[in-house]
């Protein structure tokens, strides 16, 4: 489970997709965490398709076209989604 900025639960499972409305600051995301999702391409309208959760609430595993992205819970916090 994913909290967005609203504070609305996004309930994830393997196969999901949902696409990037929105890249913003938060008390928990950093300019550091925004340059860093700059650089992995996430980007207003980035699709992603979540495949899966590390063990012991790690990072979650999203794949865009072809590349894998690690997103941790500070970096999510920054996104608002589209549910596809």
């Amino acid at each position: 489970m994913v909290q967005n900025d609203n504070s609305m639960s996004l309930k994830l499972k393997p196969g999901d997709m949902r696409e990037i409305l929105r890249v913003y600051e938060t008390e928990e995301a950093t300019h550091i965490i925004l340059e860093r999702l700059r650089e992995l391409g996430v980007r207003l309208g980035t699709k992603l398709k979540f495949l899966q959760q590390a063990p012991f609430r790690g990072p979650f595993l999203f794949q865009n076209s072809t590349t894998l992205l690690a997103l941790r819970k500070e970096e999510l916090a920054c996104l608002r989604f589209k549910i596809l």
